[in-house]
């Protein structure tokens, strides 16, 4: 890492103006496909979507629900009325699963605020990992909403990719840090070394990469331009 004292210079011109208002509309035009069933909600029926929080439209329950234990959470989401019953069979067919008003999606949609209150009180009653298994296992979306704890040491995804790995800093010692994600079969890559030190490489990159000279180099340091 290189350190400098330089200070920084603000510039503006027509050009740049029009250059960060065209990256601007690049970002716009690249990130529409994200927005797709707003902008045709909109150009069809005039409605403008509002935040949907934890809620989809076409799903019920869906949502993080709290489980056992100290901000332990478990999200679930059932999009259909096969998924509906395998869920409720999961929780026991209790009573109120049984009830009309939850008989079918649209049901559901309307009573979502009471839903997700009884779906709550039984998960909250389970581990966010039990809830997870149990649901995945009846062929219902289930997810524990992670912690680091829980991928640095519980998620078995991450082990077998290898992805945290451990290096060695010169002044923070032993350090857990993530590897290189994508893995190639002919160039795998590799975390090489840890976080720099600040103007680590000052010296280097400013003395044999951009070739100035030993004299240069110790008037910048003593100037305190560089580090």
């Amino acid at each position: 890492m290189v350190f400098t004292k330089f200070p920084l210079v603000k510039m503006a011109s027509v050009p740049s103006v029009r250059l960060v208002a065209a990256m601007a509309r690049g970002l716009s035009h690249s990130s529409i496909c994200f927005t797709g069933t707003a902008v045709l909600e909109y150009t069809a029926n005039g409605t403008v979507q509002g935040s949907w929080g934890g809620r989809l439209p076409d799903a019920a329950p869906h949502g993080a629900y709290r489980c056992r234990g100290d901000d332990r959470w478990c999200v679930i989401a059932v999009f259909t009325d096969e998924e509906w019953t395998s869920f409720t069979k999961v929780l026991g067919n209790p009573l109120w699963t049984r009830e009309n008003r939850f008989a079918t999606l649209l049901g559901r949609k309307h009573n979502e605020d009471e839903l997700d209150r009884l779906v709550e009180n039984w998960t909250m009653q389970k581990d966010a990992r039990e809830v997870m298994e149990i649901l995945q296992s009846a062929g219902v979306a289930a997810g524990v909403i992670q912690s680091g704890k829980d991928l640095l040491e519980d998620d078995l995804q991450l082990k077998a990719r290898g992805h945290f790995v451990q290096v060695e800093h010169p002044e923070a010692g032993s350090q857990t840090v993530d590897s290189v994600r994508i893995k190639l079969s002919s160039t795998p890559g590799r975390v090489r070394h840890p976080a720099p030190l600040l103007g680590e490489h000052n010296e280097h990159v400013l003395k044999e990469l951009l070739g100035i000279s030993g004299d240069e180099y110790d008037s910048l340091l003593i100037e305190g331009v560089v580090y």
